[in-house]
């Protein structure tokens, strides 16, 4: 037990004597190992390491789209409530240029939410873009699970009986509505029944810090991003990055954090300077 003990505090391993007690207690009544023992560990490793590479290239598969996003006018979407980089960057990768579109009626259309169907000879199908409609309709689950008013839109259509695959649709339909005015428009997310917004700046940074992305990456992606921002919003912009780079600097961040090094930069590029300190109002 001892052994046992001053290894685990080698590992750095948190426990309790007591616990090593009866774990040493149940290993001696025990039934022996298994003879594929061996075999079993070797394969559960081989498993594991495959999945840990695995988790790798979905990151870095992520990390470049949000690099493509950062670089169009879509990344305007992450001001949505509920729309995410990943499934931002989905939607622009499936829609191309927004000046393709005249309207909102033609992305809805193209991704068969309000089909033109047609007929040869004995074929009578829809004809639409199935990758645009499971972008749209992955970005309307997202909006009925994130986004309150989304959710209570189904949730009300829910009680009156309709059919959940309906409730998708019109939130999809909704959301391309929006969305259309967005990218073409070149301007953030406004709806009179959604008070705020999310920061697309304060987003896609966080989710370069989730994705452990190097600070030189991540200051690309946020400089491409303020391109596409329209010069009203920069000082909005700036806020949830002011709040952020007071807390690293005040020490309310542990370990290192290599963020506090590129935040001015951004703050700088938006054309807000330096955090500055509050007034004593006298």
């Amino acid at each position: 037990m001892t052994a046992l003990c001053h290894s685990l505090r080698q590992a750095g391993i948190r426990f309790q004597q007591r616990t090593v007690a009866k774990a040493l207690a149940w290993a001696e009544r025990a039934a022996p190992g298994d003879v594929a023992a061996d075999q079993h560990v070797r394969f559960a490793l081989a498993l594991y390491d495959d999945r840990q590479h695995k988790t790798q290239e979905i990151l870095t598969l992520e990390r470049e789209s949000a690099q493509r996003l950062a670089l169009t006018p879509y990344v305007l979407l992450l001001s949505f409530p509920g729309v995410n980089v990943v499934s931002a960057a989905d939607f622009a990768g499936e829609m191309g240029p927004i000046e393709h579109y005249a309207n909102c009626k033609s992305i809805t259309g193209r991704a068969g939410l309000r089909p033109a169907r047609y007929q040869s000879n004995q074929v009578d199908k829809g004809d639409c873009n199935r990758a645009l409609r499971a972008a749209i309709l992955g970005i309307a689950d997202n909006l009925i699970v994130c986004n309150h008013h989304f959710g209570a839109l189904a949730a009300a259509w829910a009680t009156q009986g309709k059919d959940p695959r309906d409730s998708h649709i019109k939130v999809a339909l909704r959301f391309c509505r929006i969305a259309f005015q967005m990218v073409a428009g070149r301007q953030v997310f406004r709806h009179p029944c959604i008070p705020g917004r999310h920061y697309l700046l304060d987003k896609l940074t966080a989710f370069h810090r989730a994705h452990g992305t190097p600070m030189a990456e991540v200051l690309r992606d946020l400089q491409a991003a303020i391109g596409q921002v329209p010069l009203r919003e920069h000082a909005a912009e700036a806020k949830p990055l002011h709040e952020e780079l007071k807390k690293i600097q005040q020490g309310h961040r542990r370990g290192p954090q290599p963020l506090g090094a590129i935040l001015p930069l951004v703050l700088a590029r938006l054309g807000v300077g330096a955090v500055q300190s509050e007034g004593s109002g006298e």
